[in-house]
């Protein structure tokens, strides 16, 4: 039964018990003239009902083509919506002899926009559901529905204020505790166990922590992209991982192992502060041409370098690494990383053989520990020894010490506190004895991805036949990661 038969019955059946209930109203001349007018009134309220439904499958049409041709990219509702109702207005154009609807029998504005919005949102899943494959959890786009992408990265950027015994200089730095980077990380699993994956990272520093010194206040370092990460792998859970390309070498952080949460504003690695200042001789009233870093180590391997590198799966806690560098050197480490009931201990430890003469080092040991109690507090251990090729050179030893307590004083998230100290002795020269000592904080702010920091350090040397002023050092700043 079509819209016109039915409705036609209904006013009919209608008009017929009004008549038959209201026996003393005018029937005769009076019925035919308004089955007339209602009839006529039906035909013209069809008629509006088509043109609306032609103009909403005008709307479908024009939407699903700009759609079209937003494929891939975010779909802007209000432009769709502008540009699709441009030319079919807000609703049917009105039907000739027809009068619109009352105020009370009209359709909300809300009702119409409400049609407009599903079909927008329809559209939109279509073209979502025909783009390219996103990765889930970082809106990446690959270029294979085969591998996942992951993005990721940090800014770090922090005050820096250092005093050599002569003046004071105050720094906007990037902190080189934990720089600025960006990295991506794919990875496809083809079967259950084996993973392939890539891994592209890069660092960019302005005013770097260990580069800002007296002499070099602003613009200091490279101002440019660095590499950290260019490699590529094949893991397996059975046969272990192998890497081939730019990054970390098995010694590679094996005396930086540190469970005290404090590692962005002070670790093994003291110099990452202010290493970049020199010492200044009172003596002479001048500034010496030794550095910071000149004097104080953590020894850390091999670093980053373009290597073949192989891990063995883990067993029992273990794991234990090896690497080649292009030019001869090589390096084996081993790892260890459990909990013993309330304590979790990370531990590591490397042999390093540089390969080649040019590097003025012919091998070198060393390693770190780090003790973690579920009541927050810490334990930190490091030291290394390093050969040289120089006849005559002393061995080089550096020892490093860390006591720390972590706890949630607040409902932002953990503050972590700690003290260090590290020594080095023999580096730049024989008989060189560097000493650092630290105050370190802390404070994290879980929902933001952002930990506060702040931190005291400072640097001292002796050296025979000089009377260096010591230097010492604040920073603070922000770490913020996504």
């Amino acid at each position: 039964m079509n819209g016109s038969s039915w409705m036609k019955n209904l006013v009919w059946a209608t008009v017929l018990i009004f008549g038959t209930g209201a026996a003393g109203v005018a029937r005769g001349a009076d019925d035919a003239g308004t089955f007339e007018r209602l009839e006529r009134i039906i035909q013209q309220q069809q008629a509006q009902i088509q043109a609306q439904a032609e103009a909403i499958e005008q709307l479908k049409r024009q939407v699903q083509q700009l759609a079209g041709q937003v494929r891939g990219a975010p779909v802007d509702r209000d432009r769709i919506v502008e540009e699709a109702t441009s030319t079919t207005g807000t609703g049917a154009a009105p039907v000739p002899g027809v009068q619109p609807e009352s105020a009370a029998g009209q359709k909300p504005a809300s009702e119409e926009k409400t049609v407009r919005d599903r079909i927008v949102e329809e559209a939109a899943a279509t073209t979502r559901a025909e783009a390219e494959p996103l990765n889930e959890r970082t809106g990446v786009r690959t270029g294979t529905d085969k591998v996942s992408v992951q993005l990721y990265g940090q800014v770090n950027k922090a005050v820096l204020y250092a005093n050599d015994g002569n003046e004071d200089n105050w720094y906007i730095v990037d902190n080189t505790n934990s720089s600025t980077r960006i990295g991506l990380q794919g990875a496809a699993s083809p079967t259950g166990d084996l993973e392939a994956g890539t891994r592209i990272e890069v660092q960019f520093q302005t005013n770097p922590s260990t580069g800002v010194s007296q002499l070099d206040k602003n613009g200091a370092g490279t101002n440019a992209f660095t590499k950290r990460w260019f490699d590529a792998y094949l893991r397996s859970n059975r046969f272990g991982e192998v890497r081939i390309g730019h990054g970390s070498t098995a010694s590679d952080g094996t005396s930086e192992v540190d469970l005290s949460g404090t590692s962005v504003i002070g670790y093994s690695s003291v110099t990452d502060m202010a290493g970049g200042h020199f010492f200044y001789d009172p003596a002479g009233a001048s500034l010496t041409t030794t550095r910071v870093g000149d004097v104080h180590t953590n020894m850390d391997g091999l670093g980053r370098d373009d290597r073949l590198f192989y891990a063995t799966p883990e067993f029992f806690g273990f794991k234990a690494e090896t690497s080649w560098i292009s030019g001869g050197a090589a390096d084996v480490s081993l790892g260890y990383a459990a909990k013993w009931g309330p304590v979790a201990v990370g531990a590591a430890m490397a042999y390093a053989g540089y390969g080649s003469e040019s590097s003025g080092i012919d091998n070198q040991v060393n390693g770190s520990a780090s003790v973690l109690h579920e009541s927050g507090l810490n334990f930190t251990l490091a030291a290394g020894s390093r050969n040289f090729t120089l006849a005559g050179r002393d061995d080089a030893k550096f020892y490093y010490g860390k006591l720390g307590f972590r706890h949630r004083f607040f409902q932002y998230g953990e503050t972590a506190l700690a003290v260090d100290m590290a020594q080095t002795y023999d580096l730049a020269a024989n008989a060189d004895e560097a000493d650092s000592y630290g105050l370190l904080g802390v404070q994290n702010f879980e929902k933001w991805g952002t930990e506060y920091y702040l931190g005291y350090r400072t640097y001292q040397l002796d050296r025979p036949a000089t009377d260096l002023d010591r230097i010492d050092a604040v920073m603070t700043g922000v770490r913020v990661k996504f």
